[in-house]
């Protein structure tokens, strides 16, 4: 589902989308590095729920899915968003600086 969304794009003009999507993910191994609030797909082969886990504080939710989480569970992406913006996080949050 997610290849037909990019193969569209590039369609349209964006000659490298796919090595630039597939670079990014490739090369995404350090994980957040402030606290943060992640949505990951169990199954997801490009960018893994492990390199969502570093040394900072991470609420995760883990669904059922690949890299296309709202395409491959749309309704457990929006109870996942709906569940973060109504519960408080189990870290606490760094203040800005």
């Amino acid at each position: 589902m997610n290849q037909r969304l990019m193969e569209r794009v590039s369609a349209r003009g964006e000659a490298n989308l796919f090595h630039t999507d597939f670079a990014a993910c490739n090369t995404y191994t350090d994980g957040p590095s402030r606290a943060a609030r992640l949505i990951v797909g169990r199954r997801d082969a490009m960018t893994p729920p492990r390199a969502a886990q570093a040394g900072v504080s991470v609420d995760t939710i883990t669904l059922e899915a690949g890299h296309s989480l709202m395409t491959e569970q749309p309704d457990a992406t929006l109870d996942a968003l709906f569940s973060f913006a109504t519960t408080p996080p189990h870290y606490a949050p760094q203040s800005e600086e």
